[in-house]
């Protein structure tokens, strides 16, 4: 299976910051500013496929449709977690075996501290676009 072609954005309260700016020059992660982050958002660059995180009020948008998962509402400090994880699986150490495997997934969320205890809600976005979260 190919690869999503995910490209983020930062949204803030004025303005965005795109991965690419429209002249192909790239923004860097460190370049978002996350103390004015409204939003951030994953999109398919080969699909329909969106994803998003609202750091106002934690909620997560997949395509059109808004989800909750045991957030806590506003006037909670939401902070961004984004990270990609690429795994290679290798075949055997042997000549005649070539097979490699390469599989991607994107984790997008956020965790917030409420009465002393860290909460964090991550989706997990696969090559296929499928998506699953974790409530820790």
């Amino acid at each position: 299976m190919g690869s999503l072609d995910i490209q983020w954005l930062a949204v803030y309260e004025k303005g965005m910051l795109p991965q690419f700016n429209e002249d192909g020059t790239e923004n860097l992660f460190g370049d978002i500013d996350q103390s004015k982050l409204k939003m951030f958002i994953l999109r398919s660059m080969n699909g329909p496929g969106y994803w998003a995180v609202n750091l106002k009020n934690g909620t997560f948008k997949i395509r059109e449709e808004t989800f909750r998962w045991a957030g806590f509402g506003k006037g909670v400090d939401y902070r961004l977690i984004y990270f990609r994880r690429v795994r290679q699986i290798m075949g055997a150490v042997h000549p005649a075996i070539q097979h490699r495997q390469r599989t991607e997934v994107q984790h997008l969320g956020w965790q917030a501290t409420v009465d002393g205890k860290n909460h964090q809600r991550i989706m997990h976005i696969t090559e296929s676009g499928a998506c699953s979260i974790e409530i820790k």
